[in-house]
């Protein structure tokens, strides 16, 4: 059996020959990326590249930052780094995250952050050995100015609802779902029709809208809810109302009873189009 000794002198020099020789290669640790940031209300963000090399990697080392895949950022130590491409005036090239000279220029400093800066930003760390890289999402964001549930009442062949819920002014473009009833029984309304308008800055209007027959509602109180996210993100704004129909369901079989097609097309396409006339996004001559 060999001495303790022998084998401790041997796990040392292992590990010490891995070090001087560079096996133990550029290791990045960590990308720092604020997920959310409400446009204009920032002077500046901070995304950080966390990384850890050897002694003999320093030496050729090149550090690069991304967004959607396209290089806006590169810094060859102990060389300034150099914007590159769509973001060269957004990005503050003096911003020193540590005096140590190949730790210095590993953070990238956005200024005033916008809603055209969302997106995929990606760290690369390149040396003779090895390339690592990391990637995060920023999401600039536009909460809606306003969120509305609304109810419209159709008295044609067959009494009616139209539940309508509208975000305006958003951005990302939003998701929204339409609920019926609460607790246990609330469920997810399918059969929505939805309608998008892009204003000339980027921003969202969305309207989700579904007509139900008075007789296809089981209860004289009826419970909507609308919910409105943004993508990828944890926002989420809700509105509720209630609706009383003219002739709830009273018999099991008038459940599969709806207006028909083409009445619940022209009263939307009318409702949706006065909406946009509202907001002036649309002209009458």
């Amino acid at each position: 059996m060999r001495p303790v000794f022998f084998l401790d002198f041997s796990r040392q020099f292992l590990l010490l020959w891995m070090v001087t020789t560079g096996t133990t290669s550029v290791v990045l640790k960590e990308v720092k990326v604020p997920n959310l940031v409400k446009n204009g209300t920032r002077e500046h963000v901070i995304l950080d590249c966390i990384y850890s090399l050897n002694h003999s990697e320093k030496d050729g080392m090149i550090l690069k930052w991304y967004f959607n895949g396209k290089t806006i950022f590169q810094w060859i130590p102990p060389s300034k780094p150099k914007g590159v491409g769509m973001m060269k005036g957004r990005i503050n090239l003096d911003y020193e995250h540590s005096p140590d000279p190949y730790d210095r220029h590993r953070a990238l400093y956005l200024y005033l952050p916008t809603t055209e800066m969302t997106g995929d930003y990606t760290c690369k760390v390149s040396t003779l050995q090895n390339d690592v890289t990391a990637t995060k999402r920023m999401t600039v964001y536009v909460p809606p100015r306003m969120v509305q549930i609304n109810q419209n009442r159709g008295h044609d062949i067959v009494e009616s609802v139209n539940v309508s819920c509208v975000a305006d002014y958003v951005y990302p473009e939003p998701t929204i779902d339409i609920y019926h009833g609460h607790g246990t029984n609330r469920i997810l309304l399918k059969g929505v029709i939805e309608k998008v308008v892009r204003y000339h800055n980027g921003a969202w209007q969305k309207v989700n809208f579904v007509v139900l027959a008075d007789k296809s509602l089981q209860r004289v109180e009826n419970v909507f809810e609308c919910v409105v996210k943004l993508p990828q993100t944890a926002y989420t704004v809700r509105r509720t109302m209630l609706y009383t129909p003219s002739n709830p369901m009273v018999m099991a079989s008038a459940s599969n009873s709806s207006p028909p097609r083409s009445l619940c097309w022209l009263k939307a396409l009318l409702w949706f189009t006065s909406l946009l006339i509202k907001h002036g996004l649309l002209r009458v001559s």
